[in-house]
């Protein structure tokens, strides 16, 4: 059975905008949407009711087939978010390799009411202001091109970064961003007690790793 994992954090950013204090963001990864995944959809739904988010962002890995993809996209049009939030979303590895690849992804977010970040970056208003946002193609099974997301961005500016993997750390120098929203590691993923990942989906922070999956 799927476990939900739900964490609220509170970031504080140099430059963020005054305005833009207390910003709220819902940060969904990894639903794999399944034919046996309803009552973890269920639970997940109960979860973000009463989040009053400003802005969703959904950081891929949205089903584990292509014949997914209409369940997870009546399972995001009925999110308990008002239809006026903003919703960014970019590509996982498994909607690239199992889920039939970019294009369905693209389609199946935009009638899901999302708006697909694969390479490109754009300015979403909230509170009166504006923030950048980039969103990239996975690294390892999409195009990841970070000059496309970042062309047009101001680099002065408060910027959010979308990636389904946080391994983006090592293919971007200098560092853009502000803050980094990711997915992919499923928290850990294999773990022994006092002991770190013996199984993990990253390159990072995990040096007694034994395989990347």
């Amino acid at each position: 059975m799927a476990r939900l994992h739900n964490e609220s954090f509170e970031l504080t950013f140099p430059r963020l905008p005054s305005e833009l204090d207390g910003v709220r963001i819902l940060h969904l990864s990894d639903l794999h949407v399944c034919a046996g995944a309803a009552g973890y959809l269920k639970r997940v739904l109960r979860a973000v009711v009463q989040c009053n988010a400003d802005l969703i962002v959904l950081t891929g890995d949205v089903v584990n087939h292509e014949r997914d993809w209409p369940r997870a996209v009546d399972w995001l049009m009925s999110l308990p978010i008002n239809s006026s939030v903003p919703r960014l979303a970019v590509a996982g590895n498994w909607d690239l390799r199992a889920g039939g690849g970019g294009q369905c992804f693209t389609r199946a977010m935009r009638d899901a009411g999302f708006e697909p970040l694969n390479n490109q970056g754009m300015t979403i208003p909230l509170r009166g202001r504006g923030m950048q946002v980039a969103g990239f193609d996975d690294i390892r099974y999409g195009t990841f091109h970070p000059q496309a997301a970042l062309q047009d961005l101001d680099p002065d500016g408060f910027l959010l970064g979308l990636c389904h993997n946080p391994d983006i750390v090592l293919y971007l120098s200098p560092w853009p961003f502000d803050c980094m929203l990711t997915g992919h590691t499923h928290g850990g993923q294999v773990r022994l007690p006092g002991a770190r990942a013996l199984i993990t989906s990253t390159l990072i922070g995990v040096p007694l790793s034994l395989k990347h999956i």
